[in-house]
Formats: structure tokens, C-alpha cells, sequence
């Protein structure tokens, strides 16, 4: 992206005549303005929900070669045709899941339904995560991470998930930031002390937070200047413009373009699977239904 006179030149998501203004050297962590090693922060992009509008990311992280994770309810995933699923799904379809992992993102694990885990009798709850990624692998993908519908997990669902086969698996809403949770920790340490609940800030623009650029930078900013570590930022949609449990274009534009600045001060963006690492272990097979 081109430097016009101190700033950069607008991309074509932004409105006609706006522009972003370069990276401040005041808003960086006072190591990296004397030329110290920063400490390193890595944020990765959540994306929930299974939203067939997600596919709206897709050209902006590659745009600047980063990669996300997308978790995805295998059982609500669109199986009809193309034109027939955006009549009528407002879900993902296989072919799009197919895009966004060729992409190099990650697909992780929501359970089956996208329900409350932790309200249900426990087979029903292994049974909703452990045939999920089994359909996942099924399908070519290869699902190491897990998100807990609606943010809810307790130790029994974080040990269901680790029985299933995953590596990890994503809470909220325990980390500070958005002017929520100002006795929380700054960061999720590399590697998380309880890699099944790893933290995050709360979800974007949800418990009266709204979230414009500033938002994304000052909470990675802090992280850094409080050691670093890990920020996850959590999101179901891309709207036209900034709404509940998503964003817009011009906003995540803004976001990324800001996180591409800062490579040089150890700030990096990557997927879940990269933080967390391991293997891609076998399928389990959930309980069977009564009666089956």
C-alpha cells in the first residue's frame, strides 16, 4: 500500500476520498520507539457462528497475506447448491469452508448444533463435539481447536473437548479490554496455562462494548507494553456498517492495515493452530443415541 504524503492511500473498501493515516510512532510501546526488542504479541481473528458473511473476509486477510480461524457447527453448514443455500441459509455452505481453508485459515470445531454445552445431559454434550470434528476430518479439514458455543465452558465440557481430540479450546471474555474486565490480565500467555479456556477480551461490540479501530489497537498495544503475549479477537459478522457480534469492512480494513505496520515491532497475526501447535489427533466417536 502507498505512502501519499504521510498517509496511506485508501483501499478500495473505504469510502472514495477517505484515507488511513500511517502508523504513529507514539502509539508504539516505548521499547520499540528507542529501537529495543518488543516483546512478541500475537493476535489471531475467531471467527463464530458458521455466517455464510464471513466469506467477506476472506479477500482482506489475504490482501495482506494473514490468515485466520474460522470454527464452524458442521450440522448447520449448507449443504444445497451455491444459489440455492444464499436464498435461503444464512450459513456457510461446504464449498465456502472449502475456500476459506484453501485460503490457508483454519477451520476449527463448534459442535454440531451450535448449542449451550453446558446445560446438557454429558453424552449429549461429548456427542455434539466429538461428531462435529469427526464430520469435520470427514471432510478433508483438520480440526485441532474448539469454541465453546456462546462462551460457556466448565471443567467437565473442557474435558469432553480434550477427549474429542482437540488441542484447545476458546472461552471469553476473561482478558481486559473495551473498558470491560479492568482486573483481568493483559494477554493470554504463549503457551496458555490451560490451553482448554483460553482467554480473550470479550467479544466484539457485545456487553455494551462498540468497537471502532482504536479499540482492536489499544488493547494489543497494552498487551505489549505488559510483556506481550496472546490477543484473540472474537466475531460472527462482517456487516455495511458496525454491529452486534461483528464489524464492517472499512473497520477491519483499518485493523489489518494497522496490524501490517507493525510486523517490525513484533506484533504478528496468526491463526489458533500456530499459537497452540499439535498434532491432528484420530477421531473419537461420540455416544450413540439412546435407542440406537
Amino acid at each position: 500500500m502507498a505512502l501519499v504524503a504521510g498517509v496511506l492511500a485508501a483501499p478500495a473498501w473505504l469510502p472514495a476520498g477517505a484515507a488511513l493515516a500511517a502508523p504513529a510512532q507514539a502509539n508504539l510501546p516505548a521499547a520499540s520507539q528507542a529501537g529495543a526488542a518488543s516483546p512478541k504479541t500475537v493476535v489471531t481473528f475467531a471467527w463464530g457462528g458458521g455466517l455464510a458473511v464471513q466469506m467477506r473476509s476472506l479477500p482482506m486477510f489475504r490482501k495482506y497475506g494473514m490468515h485466520a480461524t474460522y470454527f464452524v457447527a458442521s450440522g448447520l453448514v449448507c449443504r444445497h447448491g451455491q444459489a440455492e443455500c444464499q436464498k435461503f441459509s444464512p450459513y456457510l455452505t461446504l464449498g465456502d469452508i472449502h475456500k476459506i481453508a484453501a485460503d490457508g485459515n483454519e477451520i476449527g470445531g463448534l459442535s454440531l448444533t451450535h448449542q449451550k454445552l453446558t446445560t446438557m445431559p454429558t453424552a449429549e454434550a461429548k456427542r455434539e463435539i466429538c461428531d462435529d470434528r469427526s464430520t469435520l476430518l470427514r471432510w478433508g479439514f483438520r480440526p485441532t481447536d474448539f469454541a465453546y458455543p456462546f462462551a460457556l465452558v466448565n471443567p467437565s465440557i473442557e474435558a469432553l473437548t480434550r477427549a474429542c481430540g482437540y488441542n484447545a479450546g476458546l472461552g471469553t471474555g476473561t482478558l481486559r479490554g473495551a473498558g470491560r474486565c479492568p482486573g483481568c490480565g493483559w494477554a493470554e500467555t504463549i503457551p496458555p496455562a490451560n490451553p482448554y479456556n483460553v482467554r480473550t477480551p470479550v467479544e466484539v461490540n457485545t456487553v455494551g462494548t462498540k468497537w471502532i479501530p482504536r479499540t482492536y489497537e489499544s488493547i494489543v498495544t497494552n498487551a505489549q507494553k505488559h510483556g506481550g503475549g496472546w490477543i484473540i479477537f472474537t466475531l460472527h459478522a462482517i456487516c455495511k456498517t458496525n454491529c452486534d457480534l461483528g464489524t464492517s469492512p472499512a473497520i477491519l480494513g483499518a485493523v489489518l492495515t494497522w496490524l501490517y505496520g507493525q510486523k517490525a515491532n513484533n506484533i504478528v497475526v496468526e491463526t489458533m493452530s500456530q499459537v497452540i501447535g499439535g498434532p491432528v489427533r484420530p477421531a473419537v466417536a461420540g455416544p450413540a443415541k439412546a435407542g440406537r
